[in-house]
Formats: C-alpha cells, sequence, structure tokens
C-alpha cells in the first residue's frame, strides 16, 4: 500500500476538481483510472475495467460463501433462529442461509433503484459497520487470552497485544476519516448508525427475551465447544468434528 501510495502521488498530478470545496484528483477515485492511464497507456483504462470486473466477482463469490455459513453458525450457536441451520440432505449444505445471502443483495439493489449516488455512502456505512465487528472480535480475542491463557491456539499472535492494539486503533482512525471530499459525513454516519442501532438491539433483545441469559457475563469457553460440537454432531449425523474444535475437545 505504501508503494502504490508513493507510485499514484508521483505519477498523477494532483490537480484541483472543485475549487469551491477544496476537491483534488487525488482526493477521489478517478486517481486510480488516472494512474492506470499514465503507467500504460490508453490500454491502461481498459486493463483496469477488466481488473475491477475480476475483483467484484471475487467478492461477490467470496460474500456468497462466507455469509451463509456466518448465519449458518449463528444460528448453531444460537444466535439466530433454528431453522436457518436446516442443512440439504444431499450436498450438506445451508440451503436456507444461502438463500438469505442471495436475498440481502438483491433487496438492496431494489432499493437503491439504479441510483449510483447512493451506493457510496451505503457501501461506506457497511465499512464501518465491518469495522465495529472486527474491533469487538479483536476485544474478545484480547479478554480471552488475558482471562484464560491455558487455552490451546492454532496461532500464537508475536508481540500480544501490541498488533491488536495498532490494528485497533487503525481501525477507529478509519472509520473517522471514512467520508470523502465533498460528501457529507452524515450520508455515511446515519445509515452506520441504524445498522449498529438495530444490530444491539436485536442482540440485545434475543440474549435477554430468547436464550435468557447475563449478556455481560462471561461465557465458560467449555460450554461453548460442547455446544458446538453437539450441534454439529446433530446437523451432520456424526461425522467427524471439525478440526478448528479439535484442541479444545
Amino acid at each position: 500500500m505504501f508503494i502504490y501510495g508513493a507510485a499514484i502521488n508521483r505519477q498523477v498530478e494532483n490537480t484541483v476538481l472543485d475549487a469551491a470545496n477544496n476537491v483534488h484528483l487525488l482526493d477521489t477515485p478517478m486517481a486510480i483510472p488516472a494512474f492506470a492511464e499514465r503507467v500504460m497507456g490508453h490500454a491502461g483504462q481498459y486493463w483496469l475495467g477488466v481488473g475491477l470486473l475480476l475483483a467484484g466477482c471475487a467478492t461477490i463469490n467470496t460474500l456468497m460463501a462466507a455469509v451463509p455459513r456466518i448465519i449458518y453458525g449463528m444460528a448453531l450457536d444460537g444466535a439466530l433462529p433454528r431453522f436457518l441451520t436446516w442443512l440439504h440432505p444431499r450436498f450438506k449444505t445451508p440451503v436456507i442461509a444461502i438463500a438469505i445471502g442471495v436475498a440481502i443483495p438483491c433487496l438492496h439493489a431494489w432499493y437503491l433503484n439504479g441510483d449510483l449516488d447512493r451506493i457510496v455512502p451505503l457501501i461506506l456505512a457497511a465499512v464501518c459497520a465491518w469495522g465495529v465487528a472486527y474491533l469487538l472480535v479483536t476485544l474478545s480475542v484480547v479478554m480471552l487470552r488475558i482471562r484464560r491463557p491455558d487455552l490451546p491456539r492454532a496461532y500464537r499472535s508475536p508481540w500480544f497485544p501490541l498488533p491488536q492494539i495498532i490494528s485497533s486503533v487503525g481501525i477507529i482512525i478509519a472509520i473517522v476519516n471514512i467520508t470523502p471530499p465533498g460528501m457529507d459525513s452524515r450520508q455515511v454516519l446515519v445509515p452506520f448508525g441504524i445498522m449498529l442501532g438495530l444490530t444491539a438491539a436485536y442482540a440485545l433483545f434475543w440474549t435477554v427475551c430468547v436464550q435468557r441469559v447475563n449478556p455481560f457475563k462471561p461465557l465458560v469457553v467449555e460450554e461453548v465447544v460442547e455446544r458446538a460440537i453437539n450441534n454439529y454432531e446433530k446437523q451432520t449425523r456424526g461425522e467427524m468434528t471439525p478440526d478448528v474444535l479439535r484442541p479444545l475437545v
């Protein structure tokens, strides 16, 4: 990233696009096609288009593979309704979770109705939401390692907890400065706040009213692992324990 930033800063002239709002070329995504044309000539824009198309396909493929499994795993853990754990009898795939994973981007496409000006704020709001999720996971890992240093782990992070602190600070800085020039920060922060508020309200309601547990009381790791193994064996009819759970059995 540092090399790319230095290269684009050297190869692309930072011209003024909007003097009234003090917007320069390097402040906008248009710097990327300008850099491609500067390095590869007129053909660079076409190569960039092909690369963006492939990157978009890879992103969609990654999301379609990961999101249904996340939904399925949360349902196995009891954080989502039980019907989401249903697997296809032959292929052992979470069919309902996959259908929901497909429906989410379809609903967003219907909501946006082709308005490109509404896409960027929602993408940035979603990035903020993912950033908060990463912060919560990082905080959970740090607290777990402090409370239970005896638990086996597949990977031991060097210089703990310095990498976690640096990454968390970086995410916070990115969230604070995520609004690009020329865009009102409320266009990003309001959808982000709605996402965060709805998720927090659902989590609190489900934990207190459905699971009937104290949301602020740490869980015993052994109980969580045992419940995950039991749920997995019920769904797969006695298949072997997943590799990720074996060290904790």
